[in-house]
This record gives C-alpha cells, structure tokens and sequence, in this order.
C-alpha cells in the first residue's frame, strides 16, 4: 500500500476485492462520471455497497433511472476490507466520508484522472492517470484487463460517463474513440441518441441566474484571447461553461455561501499546450488559500474551501497568473 499504481498492479488489485466487502465512494455532489463508474465497477465486485458523501447530480439521478439501476446509493460506509475512491485522489473531496474513512482504517484505493496529489493517505494507494478523460474510461480498461463481459448495460453507463466528462469529446483523446468506438455497438444506440440523452438538463431557473451573470462579468481581451470573470449567484460551474459557449477562451467563476467559497474555471481544450496553463494545477493552490481543497482537468477544474474570507486574494492571484499566460 501507500503507492503508486500502473493499470496491471490496479486491475490487480481489483480483482483481490472481487468476493470481498467493498465500499465504493466518490467525490462530493457526484456527478455522471464518478456515479457512472462507480455502478459499472459495482457490477464486477461481488460485495460492493456504493455510497455518496452528501448526494449525486439531478444528471446523475436521471441517468441511474434511465439505466433500470436497482442499486440503492447509499449515505455510510459499512465496515469492509476496503474503500474505494472513484474521480477523487484526495479524501478532502469526500466532505464528511474523510474521518469515517481514516477512523476505520480500511484499506484505501483510489482511482482518478485530475492532476496527481502530491501525496496520499496511509494504507492507501492511487491509480492517477491524466492520460483518461474520464473516470468511467479508466474503468473501462480495468474491466477489459479483468476479461468482464461487457453487456448493453455496462455499455450504456460507461459512455454515458465517458460522453458527461470529455466536454461534448472536445476533450477527448484518440484512446478515447478507441473505447467509445467498442462501447457503442454493445450499447444498442446510436451515437446521436447517446450525445442527447447525455445532454445536461440545466433546470431554467439556473440558465437565468448563470445569464444574468455573465451579464455582469468582467469581459477582457488579453493578448489574442478572451478571458471572462465574475461571481456567481449560484452555480459558477454552470456559468463558467455557458460563457465557453458563447466565445470565452478562459472563464473563472466563482461564488460564496454560508459555510465555503467555491471558484470553477474552464479553458478551450487545446489552450493548455498552447499557453502552458493547468488549470488544475492552479485550482489547487487556490483551494490551500482557502483551507479546502482544488484540482481537476488542465481544462476544466475547481476548488473550494471555508476560508471565504480569503477568496478575493485567491481570485486575484489567480487571474493575474491567467493573464500573465494569455499576453
């Protein structure tokens, strides 16, 4: 344990869970590709619960009914040889999980494709790879390695994960289409009908609120690029996206609530070559400013954390290290 994993050494140690007691576990607010993933490795191992550290996406949700899950998420740990974290590499993105988790001393495995910790948990080990867009696609290769069938079910829910988490496949890379390329067949869809069942239903209560956003948002040109900023009445994931959409090259968002502030930046896929920015990598240091956590994608990444009173200094450095990058 405490290691670094290759895909043989983590398609290992899944295999030795398989009749074993198994919790398995993802980030706070679990979107599609963290759930999706979670209940495609689920029907591999034996005696696996899956539980939520607070609750899942109304994407999420939809997509569970949509796929004739019968698979209750659950809301605690139970007591079992091991946990397993999906779309997360720090126990810090698992809210109130972390202490249960530590407490119990289970064996810890996570699996994960954002930027890699610096270090990780005791009794714990990592498979990291930004080689992936997706966790489901992680999954994916793991099943393949462990000679699953993979049936229309398990089809559908990996694509419906790997589909959620590559940014409309502007993401995506050429191992990427490898996979959905094989996935498709199984599933009985065709790709259009994928794309549009995956499509985000974005209630409209939150589209006005995002509009109304970016509406008051700083707009610059910076260099040959469009940067956008500005905080956000709810939801800055949301409108980070949505001014991507209409021709942002760089947008960060980000709000504050009662107990935490939360930042979310997104970039056009590409830029992060071109410019030598990770976003992910500058979500983590905005995360420490703010006594929580950050990470993510070189494109798309967030942080959070309850220091709020510290999220102008953590914007502003931020911003400026983004602008020093665009001239």
């Amino acid at each position: 344990m405490d290691e670094f994993l290759d895909l043989p050494r983590l398609c290992g140690i899944i295999k030795n869970y398989k009749d074993k007691s198994v919790t398995i576990t993802f980030h706070s607010v679990g979107d599609r590709d963290s759930v999706a993933s979670a209940l495609a490795l689920s029907e591999y191992l034996a005696d696996a619960d899956i539980a939520t550290p607070d609750f899942i996406t109304r994407n999420a949700q939809n997509m569970v009914s949509r796929l004739y899950y019968g698979k209750r998420i659950k809301k605690s740990i139970r007591n079992g040889s091991a946990v397993i974290v999906l779309d997360a590499n720090t126990l810090n993105s698992l809210s109130n999980f972390k202490e249960t988790i530590l407490s119990s001393k289970s064996e810890i495995l996570f699996i994960d494709h954002h930027i890699a910790p610096k270090s990780i948990p005791l009794n714990s080990s990592i498979f990291n790879s930004e080689e992936y867009n997706s966790t489901s696609s992680i999954i994916y290769d793991v099943l393949k390695c462990l000679n699953v069938n993979i049936g229309r079910k398990i089809a559908l829910t990996l694509l419906y994960g790997i589909i959620a988490d590559s940014a409309g496949l502007r993401n995506a890379t050429p191992h990427t289409f490898m996979q959905m390329s094989e996935l498709i067949p199984l599933s009985g869809k065709r790709y259009q009908d994928l794309v549009a069942e995956s499509g985000k239903n974005i209630p409209e209560n939150i589209r006005y609120l995002s509009i109304l956003d970016i509406k008051t948002a700083t707009v610059e040109e910076v260099g040959k690029y469009v940067l956008v900023y500005g905080k956000s009445a709810s939801h800055p994931n949301s409108v980070a996206e949505m001014a991507l959409n209409i021709g942002a090259d760089i947008a960060v968002f980000w709000s504050v609530k009662e107990n935490e502030a939360s930042i979310s930046s997104r970039m056009q896929p590409n830029l992060d070559k071109k410019l030598g920015i990770h976003l992910g990598a500058i979500m983590q240091r905005a995360g420490s400013e703010l006594n929580g956590n950050g990470g993510g994608h070189p494109c798309a990444a967030g942080a959070y954390g309850p220091a709020k009173e510290n999220i102008n200094t953590a914007i502003s450095r931020l911003i400026n290290e983004l602008k020093e990058r665009m001239a």
